[in-house]
C-alpha cells in the first residue's frame, strides 16, 4: 500500500512535467497536420503557376535562347553552345530537332547525346517552338521552366507556418502556467499585506494546485492562530482590569485595617484582635484570587491535555468524589449521591481534574448553604450529536453570600481545562440554587 501510495505521489508529481510533454507533443501533431493539410493550396497554386506564369517565363526564356543565337550567329552545328543559356533560363528540357534529326538534347542541366528520341515522342506533350539558326530553321520542344524553385519557396513557407504555429502554441500553453503564476505572485503579495481574508484561487490538478491549497491552508491556520490570539489578548486584558478592580477593594481594606492598627485607633484589644482578623480574611482572599489568577495563566499556555488511557467513567470519578464527600463533610456539608453509573469509557486527565473539581469544592464552600444537601449525579448525553458522559453537582445558594470573585476567573480557569480534555463545562445558575455539569466525550472500546 505504501509502494501505491508512493507510485500515486509520483505522478502527481509529474503531472505538471507530463502535462508540458503533451502540449509540446499535441503542438507538433498540430504542426504537422498543417504541413499537409496545405498540400491542396500547393496543388492549386502550382496549377495557376503553370497554367499562367510557367507559359509566359518558358516564351521569355525561348525568345532569350533564339536571341543568343541570333547574336552569336550560332549554326545547328553549335547547338551545343546553348547549354549555358538554357540552364541561366531555367529550362528543365529542351530538344531541338532539324531536318527530323536531333542536334541537342538537354535535360535538367546536361546534354545527353547517348540517347536519341524521334520527334513525334515530344510532340505530342510538350510545347513546340521554331528556332532560327544561321543555317536555317530547327523545331524545339520542352515542358517549360523548371518548377522546382517554386516547390521549394512553397516547401519553405510551409515549414515556416508549421514553425509559427508551434511557436504560437508553445507560447499560448507558457502563457496558462505563467498567468497562474503570477496570480499566484498576487496572492502571495496580498497575504503579505497582512489581509488573510484573502482567499487562495485553486485551480487546476497539478503541482501549482497544491502549491495554491498549501497556501490557502496556511492562511487560514494563521487567520486561527491570530484570531486565537486576539481572543487570548483581549481576555487577558478583560481579567487583568477586572483583577486589578477586585484586588483593590480587599487591598484598601487591608491598608485602612492596617492604619488604625498601628495608630492605636480602637477601643481595646478584642477589637485590635478582629481588626487582624478582618486583615488576615482580606490576606486569604487575595491569596486565592491570586492562586486562581495563575492557574488560569499557566492552564492558557495548553490548548491540549495529555490524556490518560480510557477507563469507565465510575472508575474515572470514584476516588475525586470520594475524597470530595468527605472534605464537604469535614465543613459541615451533607452530600446525596445518585451515582448509577452508565457503562461507558472517558478519557480525562487526573491532575486537571482534580483541579476542576478543587475549584468546584471551594466554591461550594463559599457560597453553599450548608442546611441544604449537596446532589451529585452521574449523567450521560448528546451535544451536537456526540455522545458525552460525566457528573452534575448541584447546591443551594446561600443567601445574602459575599461574591468576593466578581471577574469569575475560577470559572475561566475550569472552561480553559476542560476544553484541553476536550470536554464541556456547563453552569445554570438560578434564583437559589446552582448547577455544575462536566462532560467528557465517550470513547468507543476498540479505541
Amino acid at each position: 500500500m505504501k509502494f501505491i501510495k508512493k507510485m500515486k505521489d509520483g505522478r502527481r508529481f509529474l503531472s505538471l512535467y507530463v502535462e508540458t510533454i503533451l502540449w509540446v507533443g499535441l503542438s507538433m501533431a498540430a504542426a504537422v497536420a498543417l504541413f499537409f493539410s496545405l498540400n491542396p493550396a500547393q496543388e492549386g497554386l502550382y496549377d495557376a503557376y503553370e497554367s499562367g506564369f510557367v507559359v509566359s517565363r518558358t516564351d521569355a526564356a525561348v525568345a532569350t535562347v533564339q536571341n543568343y543565337i541570333t547574336e552569336h550567329q550560332l549554326t545547328s552545328e553549335e547547338a551545343e553552345q546553348l547549354q549555358p543559356v538554357l540552364k541561366k533560363n531555367d529550362l528543365s528540357s529542351f530538344q531541338i530537332y532539324m531536318d527530323g534529326m536531333m542536334i541537342l538534347n538537354y535535360t535538367y542541366g546536361r546534354n545527353i547525346d547517348s540517347v536519341l528520341y524521334s520527334e513525334e515522342d515530344y510532340a505530342d506533350w510538350e510545347t513546340r517552338y521554331t528556332i532560327q539558326f544561321a543555317d536555317g530553321d530547327a523545331t524545339a520542344y520542352t515542358d517549360g521552366v523548371s518548377v522546382s524553385q517554386f516547390m521549394n519557396t512553397f516547401l519553405v513557407i510551409r515549414i515556416l507556418l508549421c514553425f509559427l504555429l508551434f511557436f504560437i502554441l508553445i507560447c499560448v500553453g507558457a502563457r496558462i502556467v505563467l498567468r497562474r503564476i503570477r496570480r499566484l505572485h498576487e496572492d502571495i503579495h496580498m497575504l503579505e499585506t497582512g489581509n488573510l481574508d484573502y482567499a487562495i484561487q485553486v485551480d487546476g490538478k497539478d503541482e501549482l494546485t497544491e502549491l495554491q491549497k498549501g497556501l490557502d491552508q496556511m492562511r487560514l491556520s494563521l487567520k486561527l492562530q491570530m484570531d486565537q490570539e486576539k481572543y487570548l489578548l483581549d481576555s487577558n486584558r478583560k481579567l487583568i482590569t477586572e483583577m486589578s478592580h477586585d484586588l483593590r477593594t480587599p487591598l484598601t481594606s487591608i491598608l485602612m485595617y492596617a492604619e488604625i492598627l498601628k495608630m492605636h485607633k480602637y477601643k481595646n484589644p478584642q477589637q485590635a484582635d478582629q481588626y487582624i482578623g478582618k486583615v488576615e480574611q482580606k490576606a486569604a482572599q487575595i491569596k486565592r484570587m491570586t492562586d486562581n489568577m495563575f492557574e488560569y495563566a499557566l492552564v492558557g499556555m495548553d490548548t491540549e491535555a495529555d490524556l490518560e488511557e480510557p477507563g469507565k467513567l465510575g472508575e474515572m470519578f470514584y476516588d475525586i468524589l470520594s475524597d470530595f464527600a468527605g472534605y464537604m463533610a469535614e465543613r459541615g456539608f451533607s452530600v446525596q449521591n445518585h451515582l448509577s453509573w452508565p457503562d461507558v469509557q472517558i478519557r480525562v486527565n487526573t491532575n486537571y481534574l482534580s483541579r476542576v473539581m478543587d475549584n468546584i469544592t471551594s466554591n461550594i464552600e463559599k457560597y453553599a448553604d450548608k442546611s441544604r444537601p449537596v446532589d451529585v449525579e452521574a449523567v450521560r448525553t448528546t451535544v451536537e450529536g456526540k455522545n458525552y458522559a460525566g457528573i452534575t453537582i448541584e447546591n443551594t445558594i446561600l443567601k445574602n453570600a459575599s461574591h468576593e470573585e466578581s471577574s469569575g476567573i475560577g470559572t475561566r480557569s475550569m472552561e480553559n481545562m476542560m476544553h484541553a480534555m476536550k470536554g464541556l463545562l456547563f453552569i445554570k445558575t438560578g434564583e437559589d440554587n446552582y448547577r455544575i455539569c462536566i462532560l467528557f466525550p465517550e470513547v468507543k472500546e476498540k479505541e
